[in-house]
Protein backbone atom coordinates (compact mmCIF):
# COMPACT_ATOMS: atom_id res chain seq x y z
CA UNK A 1 0.00 0.00 0.00
CA UNK A 2 1.67 3.20 -1.16
CA UNK A 3 -1.02 5.77 -0.50
CA UNK A 4 0.06 9.30 0.27
CA UNK A 5 -3.46 10.72 0.62
CA UNK A 6 -6.34 9.02 2.41
CA UNK A 7 -9.83 9.77 3.64
CA UNK A 8 -11.16 8.07 6.75
CA UNK A 9 -14.88 7.65 7.20
CA UNK A 10 -17.84 5.36 6.79
CA UNK A 11 -20.45 4.48 4.18
CA UNK A 12 -23.86 5.88 5.06
CA UNK A 13 -27.12 4.03 4.46
CA UNK A 14 -27.71 6.13 1.32
CA UNK A 15 -24.38 4.94 -0.13
CA UNK A 16 -22.47 8.21 0.38
CA UNK A 17 -19.10 8.13 2.11
CA UNK A 18 -19.07 10.36 5.19
CA UNK A 19 -15.55 11.76 5.57
CA UNK A 20 -14.34 12.17 9.14
CA UNK A 21 -10.70 12.97 8.34
CA UNK A 22 -8.34 13.41 5.45
CA UNK A 23 -4.60 12.92 5.72
CA UNK A 24 -1.79 13.52 3.29
CA UNK A 25 1.88 12.73 3.15
CA UNK A 26 2.41 14.15 -0.33
CA UNK A 27 5.63 15.86 0.70
CA UNK A 28 6.77 12.59 2.30
CA UNK A 29 7.35 14.12 5.73
CA UNK A 30 6.95 10.62 7.18
CA UNK A 31 8.65 7.43 6.06
CA UNK A 32 6.22 4.99 4.45
CA UNK A 33 6.19 2.56 7.40
CA UNK A 34 5.63 5.40 9.88
CA UNK A 35 2.88 6.84 7.67
CA UNK A 36 0.99 3.54 7.70
CA UNK A 37 1.41 3.23 11.48
CA UNK A 38 0.04 6.77 11.90
CA UNK A 39 -3.00 5.97 9.74
CA UNK A 40 -3.67 2.80 11.72
CA UNK A 41 -3.35 4.64 15.05
CA UNK A 42 -5.68 7.43 13.94
CA UNK A 43 -8.28 4.99 12.61
CA UNK A 44 -8.09 2.95 15.82
CA UNK A 45 -8.57 6.06 17.96
CA UNK A 46 -11.46 7.36 15.84
CA UNK A 47 -13.15 3.95 15.96
CA UNK A 48 -12.90 3.92 19.76
CA UNK A 49 -14.28 7.47 20.01
CA UNK A 50 -17.14 6.99 17.54
CA UNK A 51 -17.91 3.31 18.11
CA UNK A 52 -18.05 2.92 14.33
CA UNK A 53 -16.29 0.60 11.93
CA UNK A 54 -14.36 3.04 9.73
CA UNK A 55 -12.80 2.61 6.31
CA UNK A 56 -9.65 4.11 4.81
CA UNK A 57 -9.93 5.08 1.16
CA UNK A 58 -7.02 6.16 -1.01
CA UNK A 59 -8.44 9.49 -2.17
CA UNK A 60 -7.51 13.14 -2.38
CA UNK A 61 -10.52 14.97 -0.92
CA UNK A 62 -8.79 18.10 0.38
CA UNK A 63 -6.14 20.43 -1.00
CA UNK A 64 -2.56 20.04 0.23
CA UNK A 65 -2.35 23.74 1.07
CA UNK A 66 -4.73 26.58 1.84
CA UNK A 67 -4.15 30.31 2.03
CA UNK A 68 -5.06 31.38 5.57
CA UNK A 69 -5.37 35.02 4.48
CA UNK A 70 -8.36 34.31 2.24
Amino acid sequence: MHNQTVSIGYEREDGDFHIIATLNNNEEMAEEADWHCAIAAIVSTLQKVTGMNLAVLEREDAPDFVNLDE
